[in-house]
């Protein structure tokens, strides 16, 4: 397994896929930043532009008022900076909110995976290892080990890029507590990680790249678990408030990955047990990724 892993990283590293994951990623976080920087009347900015900053501001205001009467996302940004109400506001806003890094992270892992067994040389590579012994499930472990090595960078680039560009446009971006702001980080991960080892069993068991970036566009964004809360809301509305299937609703609601991802996206720290939902469902995620692989035409 460690030499299929060891490959799944060269292919990962010297493949455009994750680099453009990552432009993805950080070109918004960027652009946030110099957008907050002419809504402050950042003066560095403004001397750039040949302006005052009270002029860059000015020139600005009617755009904020647009934009926070119309998004949420925007609104909340702008409050992240202005009078941010929870510690790692500014994080959520740019990263996290509107479950970004979750569908990004997924969406590449469902893509990476199928990638791997329609390319040419990498199929044969798939189906000289899938030959050996127990080398279909090192093969599907190596690439579930891959992409959640990716999804760590994500989050990592997704923080760096904050603290640069938004330092860089003078606001403050040193958390309240370093600790905590690790722990909120690590559960940021480990959603990301369940979300894409979901879209990695999807893109497996079809070994289609558009199925594997759907799923994990879908699952990411809270499509599919919106979707389910509704159909069990609609049903635990039929057989009223006391019976055990609305109690479930309401558990679902308050437990799951996308309640906890929201939260997070809202800058708070979750409690500890989100590390065993997200594990639940990356196991189970896994599990099922491997089982697929046993059975799955790999080549």
């Amino acid at each position: 397994m460690l030499n299929a892993t060891r490959a799944q990283l060269y292919r990962m590293l010297h493949g455009s896929l994750l680099w453009v994951c990552l432009a993805i990623i950080v070109l918004p976080i960027a652009a946030s930043a110099v957008a907050m920087a002419v809504i402050e009347g950042n003066e560095m900015l403004a001397g750039v532009l040949g302006v005052s900053g009270e002029e860059l501001q000015l020139a600005s205001s009617e755009a904020v008022h647009a934009g926070t009467s119309t998004s949420s996302d925007f609104a909340r940004l702008i409050g992240s900076v202005d009078s941010p109400e929870t510690p790692f506001a500014l994080y959520g806003a740019t990263f996290v909110n509107g479950s970004f890094i979750a569908m990004v992270a997924a969406g590449f892992a469902g893509v990476f995976v199928a990638q791997d067994m329609r390319s040419g040389k990498q199929a044969c590579y798939a189906k000289n290892l899938v030959q050996a012994r127990g080398g279909r499930l090192a093969y599907a472990a190596s690439l579930m080990v891959a992409s959640v090595v990716a999804g760590a960078a994500f989050v990592i680039a997704a923080i760096a890029a904050t603290v640069l560009f938004f330092a860089a446009a003078g606001f403050a971006v040193v958390p309240p507590s370093l600790a905590e702001f690790v722990l909120w980080a690590a559960q940021v991960w480990a959603i990301v990680v369940a979300y894409q080892l979901i879209a990695a069993l999807a893109a497996l068991a079809t070994r289609s790249e558009v199925v594997g970036v759907i799923a994990g566009v879908l699952l990411g964004g809270f499509t599919v678990e919106s979707a389910l809360f509704l159909a069990i809301g609609a049903l635990a509305s039929q057989l009223g408030p006391a019976a055990p299937l609305a109690l479930a609703a309401d558990a679902f609601a308050d437990g799951s990955l996308m309640a906890r991802l929201s939260s997070l996206g809202h800058g708070a720290l979750c409690p500890p047990e989100l590390f065993a939902t997200a594990v639940v469902v990356a196991a189970v995620a896994a599990a099922l990724c491997l089982a697929v692989a046993r059975r799955r035409d790999l080549s």
